[in-house]
């Protein structure tokens, strides 16, 4: 244990990412169009390109900063937001729709006029 050093990577950086990533590749490049004569033409592509990539390939240069992230963040509060007040919106409208007697005000006759059985139309 002596050895042993932790080191904190970010969330899109561990290496199962690396490895969606690296999927995500072959599938792009190798295996799209789907265009196989049968298996056999597959297993030929595949490794085929893992020769070409090897040769090629560059690291990812990773451009999404911690200033990304929390921009990001607050664009998603902020939507959730919006979102929250308008079925709060949506949900008083439809109690007020709901509303099985209607009381009219007429301030001409100087108060309300009775109540009415809603429209059920």
């Amino acid at each position: 244990m002596a050895n042993l050093v932790v080191v904190h990577t970010p969330v899109h950086a561990s290496w199962p990412n690396q490895i969606e990533i690296y999927f995500s590749v072959v599938e792009r490049k190798a295996l799209t169009p789907n265009d196989f004569k049968g298996p056999a033409d597959m297993e030929a592509r595949l490794p085929a390109f893992q020769e070409c990539y090897e040769r090629i390939a560059k690291p990812f240069k990773w451009t999404f900063t911690r200033h990304d992230l929390l921009g990001l963040l607050a664009r998603v509060a902020a939507k959730e937001e919006v979102e929250k007040r308008a079925a709060q919106a949506r949900a008083i409208r439809h109690r007020n729709y709901e509303t099985p007697h209607l009381v009219l005000h007429n301030p001409k006759v100087g108060g309300s006029i009775p109540p009415v059985a809603a429209n059920t139309k």
